[in-house]
């Protein structure tokens, strides 16, 4: 599989993005809350988690709401 893979909530609201390389995550993955708000953010190369983030419902990456 090559690309980004997406998937959705039944409420249209996007809930997952994967980037894929030959099959495997490659690059930077992002899931959200079903209110649209970022919930974790994955770095990936090599099959190894380079960098990670998460956020509550409701907070924006930053520290903003």
């Amino acid at each position: 599989m090559q690309g980004v893979f997406w998937r959705w909530y039944e409420n249209g609201s996007l809930a997952e993005e994967i980037p894929m390389r030959d099959g495997k995550i490659e690059g930077v993955g992002r899931s959200y809350y079903e209110s649209g708000f970022l919930k974790t953010q994955l770095e990936i190369h090599d099959g190894k988690v380079i960098n990670a983030d998460s956020w509550q419902d409701g907070k924006q990456p930053g520290g903003g709401e």
